[in-house]
């Protein structure tokens, strides 16, 4: 139940940023990325939205991958304040996720996964560069300890 509301939370963060539309070629050049890594993605955006209608399929797209992890990718209007509203949520303590979170970015897109699979990490790092979540979280664990 808690993992259902965080997600609800976290898409209406994305329904308030607002997004382009969901034909956005950076999104389908990823997903090409992806199946380039051998990995099977399919979209179930349409899916999602009959168990939470409140995701908005233009602003928010969510693709299946390897049959068990979603990743969310959402094209805001303004990246970088999508990101500053996520990482402090992504890297809370009192948040319980379903899986680790991570969060990436790349020609004004905003990809979220929450999860552990070494073939998927490996591949969105590939092709996205490195979780702003563990960049941040390191920031954060300096300046507390300074």
């Amino acid at each position: 139940m808690r993992s259902l509301l965080l997600i609800a939370i976290l898409l209406a963060v994305a329904v308030v940023t607002g997004c382009s539309s969901a034909e956005n070629s950076n999104a389908a050049k990823l997903i090409r990325e992806l199946e380039a890594k051998d990995l099977k993605v399919r979209d179930i955006t349409k899916e999602v939205k009959a168990e939470m209608p409140n995701v908005d399929e233009n602003k928010t797209l969510v693709w299946l991958v390897e049959e068990s992890e979603r990743i969310y990718i959402e094209i805001p209007e303004d990246a970088e304040n999508s990101i500053e509203e996520k990482l402090p949520i992504y890297t809370s303590p009192v948040i319980d996720f379903t899986g680790i979170p991570h969060l990436y970015t790349k020609d004004e897109l905003v990809i979220s996964y929450f999860g552990q699979n070494e073939k998927l990490l490996n591949a969105l790092e590939d092709i996205l560069g490195k979780s702003l979540v563990n960049e941040y979280a390191s920031i954060v664990i300096k300046a507390i300890g300074s």
